[in-house]
């Protein structure tokens, strides 16, 4: 239903689908199924908007399943954007003035929380991702956001190391013109 349905306003199909996935992950939570639920909960919470929640469900997927890797470079994307949207309103706000009841130390503390959570999960995402072997778009974005957060955390010798990592580095499989990097605006984006 959730695909069929062409228009913008998907929530009813979106709540069905956490719904019966959260079903499944409480029935049975020992089960394989159990794991293709969690992997579908964690980019349906990330749409609505819960990190926390989609943090939760990535906590209760196992760190051997195939599926961890794919699920974490999703959710440290997310936190990764999370952060420049707030960078971005540090800045508007720093320039016009910070609307009242805005403390500035507490939103760059909120953002210094931010950028080092989507690190933290965009490096473990990575390390899984690569070892896998499958170099598709979720892997190339994610490492690219984990290099730009090494970059913005003055680790850019780290933040290189991604980019160039000969299986799966984004700056190499630009140059190599693989399939994995030809969206739009992703190879300026690297280099």
């Amino acid at each position: 239903l959730y695909d069929e349905n062409q228009t913008a306003d998907k929530q009813f199909e979106s709540n069905q689908v956490i719904a019966i996935a959260d079903y499944t992950v409480a029935k049975w939570p020992d089960q394989s199924e159990a794991i293709d639920a969690l992997s579908t909960l964690v980019p349906f919470t990330i749409n609505a908007g819960d990190l926390a929640k989609a943090e939760e469900y990535l906590t209760k997927l196992p760190e051997t399943s195939p599926k961890r890797g794919e699920v974490e470079l999703k959710l440290g994307q997310a936190y990764w954007r999370k952060f420049l949207e707030g960078s971005s309103q540090l800045r508007t706000w720093q320039r016009e003035g910070f609307p009242e009841g805005v403390v500035p130390a507490d939103q760059e503390a909120e953002l210094r929380g931010l950028t080092q959570k989507a690190q933290g999960i965009l490096a473990a995402g990575f390390e899984r991702a690569r070892s896998g072997g499958q170099v598709d778009t979720n892997l190339m974005l994610g490492a690219l956001s984990l290099a730009q957060a090494y970059v913005d955390t003055q680790a850019a010798d780290q933040g290189l190391k991604v980019l160039e990592d000969p299986n799966v580095g984004p700056l190499v499989l630009c140059r190599a013109k693989h399939p994995a990097t030809t969206s739009k605006g992703f190879a300026e984006e690297t280099y």
